[in-house]
């Protein structure tokens, strides 16, 4: 059943609204006023601006929209949620910033909803399609945004400042709350929380849909609640109302980071070390050391917190481009992590004719001995910082993440120190995984291991590394020509300057040609070795989106396939949960042992 079938049988007889009582309503608004007074204590965005950056007032939105490029964005929005019928955008709507993009896209939902207008709830269905669409706007390729000619950083830029304002005017309506204004009070509430639900569940595009359909089923049919808040329940009204105020705090941490990256980054193309503090967390960028790096510290870190690694993702030799996403690994993964653990990323450059030394690749220690030994004095150096700057400890062993390139260098860092690591989360990079077998030369075996770092391989330490390893199960999809021979692009077994050809070579004979069956190989081996690995391979999904919009535009009319984003933020938050519990049980063993 398509998704029109289902709204038109959902929805097919008109339901009437029971609307509260005057005293619950008198009840609901001074409970709203409390709130007014609160966010003025809790949430003074003024001040927060003005004190983080020195600006006096919000900037004026930067967007500019034709009333075709309107119809055109938001008629694509709803084709992309299956709605390719009845969209109907209004043609009489202004056109300017993106404040009326917006609207065309809240009009279409609040028809669609078939709400009345005179319910209380009316505005939640059409902001909570605002924030389907704002994730949409987010997930525009490249390609996208120039088909439609829109900038996409004042996109996103724009939709952050949009969210303040908004909370801004809420805050006014709030002085005196009354029957016209609680429509739009509830709108941001529920809104609020339909995002943080979403997000909680790392629900899809279809997901999204899902719950945006039973929301609407639960207010036409005046359920008691609505998107798991009790409307009666004045604790779980304040619950919604926090919901706001948390999230207009990230978004004028966001505001506030954009506004400083600027700053930042004509420091670092002066050479010069920084230091600033930006979202609640201090940020250092070292550039002093052998390989520079950045590093995030929580305000309120505590003791024997776990620092979290990731090198760059981005194969350039460009500073601003690899300073500018070392920047954005390091806030998503504070984000994963709830800003609770410290984050380095080391910054590797990459050159055509060079050595490929952000994934690690065995010419690095051929060319610098004591290569492996720099990205160990960024991690201790670190560690220094922390301790100096905070007076805290934190725990001897990190947790490696990595994705694709970071990816493999994460499976190559945890062969060299194996005892420094606690968990190694990696995804996209299961054609390379490497194995401790002498029959094989690093960087896929340990053949050559002590030649290289003029050690003994600690199988031990390695046995007591937690592996998490996911891939999606179109990884092998797109291919490239490898040396003449056509190849998965994402196999480093075949890439000749990651993987040496006769390495590669070496290792499809003993464990497959295609990557799946080798990577289950290579597994069900490193299990029987006493390796503690897990391999996750996710159904539907591709290596990015860039792929899964080309996947989807190749083969029409089967199930939409999308890139790995959202489970590989699912699986890192559950590997940081597990390796938190583990800690925990450590200590009370530790504890209850007699001296």
């Amino acid at each position: 059943m398509g998704i029109i079938d289902f709204i038109s049988q959902l929805f097919k007889r008109k339901e009437k609204q029971a609307l509260p009582k005057p005293e619950e309503t008198n009840k609901i608004f001074e409970e709203l006023q409390k709130f007014g007074k609160e966010i003025e204590t809790e949430l003074n965005i003024d001040e927060l601006i003005i004190n983080s950056e020195n600006i006096k007032q919000l900037p004026r939105l930067k967007t500019r929209f034709s009333r075709e490029q309107i119809i055109n964005i938001a008629t694509r929005f709803y084709e992309s949620l299956g709605i390719k019928e009845n969209i109907n955008i209004d043609t009489t709507v202004k056109h300017e910033d993106i404040n009326y993009l917006f609207q065309a896209v809240n009009r279409v939902a609040q028809r669609f909803s078939k709400i009345e207008t005179s319910d209380e709830y009316s505005k939640v269905i059409p902001k909570c399609m605002e924030k389907i669409f704002e994730n949409y706007l987010k997930s525009l390729s490249d390609n996208e945004c120039r088909e439609l000619k829109i900038n996409k950083e004042e996109i996103k830029n724009d939709v952050i400042l949009r969210n303040i304002a908004e909370t801004l005017k809420i805050k006014k309506d709030l002085i005196n709350p009354n029957s016209i204004n609680i429509k739009q009070i509830f709108g941001k509430f529920y809104a609020t929380k339909f995002d943080e639900i979403c997000n909680r569940n790392q629900l899809n595009k279809d997901g999204q849909i899902r719950l945006l359909l039973q929301t609407i089923r639960d207010i036409k049919s005046n359920q008691k609640k609505i998107l798991e808040s009790d409307k009666s329940n004045m604790m779980q009204l304040r619950s919604l109302e926090s919901g706001v105020i948390q999230d207009t705090k990230n978004k004028i941490n966001q505001f506030v980071l954009n506004n400083k990256i600027e700053k930042i980054m004509k420091k670092i193309e002066m050479n010069q070390n920084v230091i600033e503090n930006i979202m609640g967390q201090e940020l250092y960028i070292n550039l002093k050391t052998e390989i520079p790096f950045i590093l995030l510290i929580p305000n309120q870190i505590k003791n024997k917190a776990t620092l979290i690694m990731e090198s760059n993702n981005l194969a350039t030799n460009n500073k601003q481009k690899l300073f500018s996403q070392g920047l954005e690994t390091a806030r998503s993964l504070s984000e994963l992590s709830k800003g609770q653990n410290p984050i380095i990323v080391p910054i590797l450059s990459s050159d055509k004719n060079d050595q490929y030394w952000q994934q690690l690749s065995a010419e690095c220690f051929e060319k610098d001995r004591n290569f492996n030994e720099k990205i160990l004095e960024t991690i201790e150096k670190s560690k220094k910082i922390i301790k100096d700057e905070k007076g805290i400890e934190v725990n001897n062993k990190i947790f490696l993440n990595g994705y694709s390139s970071s990816g493999v260098f994460a499976q190559r860092l945890a062969l060299i120190y194996p005892e420094i690591i606690d968990t190694a989360c990696i995804g996209g990079a299961s054609g390379s995984i490497p194995i401790p077998d002498s029959r094989l030369d690093y960087p896929l075996g340990i053949k050559n291991y002590e030649e290289l770092f003029q050690k003994p391989f600690d199988m031990d330490a390695y046995k007591n590394i937690n592996f998490e390893y996911y891939v999606g199960s179109l990884e092998s999809y797109v291919k490239s020509n490898r040396n003449g021979t056509i190849a998965p692009m994402h196999d480093m077994s075949y890439f000749a300057i990651s993987v040496p050809t006769e390495i590669g070579k070496q290792q499809r004979e003993l464990f497959g040609d295609e990557m799946f069956e080798r990577a289950k190989k290579t597994v069900e081996t490193l299990k029987e070795q006493g390796v503690k690995i897990n391999h996750k391979i996710l159904y539907n999904c591709i290596h990015n989106d860039k792929e899964a919009e080309k996947y989807n535009k190749e083969n029409p009319g089967i199930p939409i396939v999308t890139g790995v984003r959202e489970e590989r933020d699912k699986i890192i938050k559950t590997a940081l949960r597990e390796m938190k519990e583990r800690q925990k049980n450590k200590e009370k063993e530790e504890k209850n042992i007699p001296n």
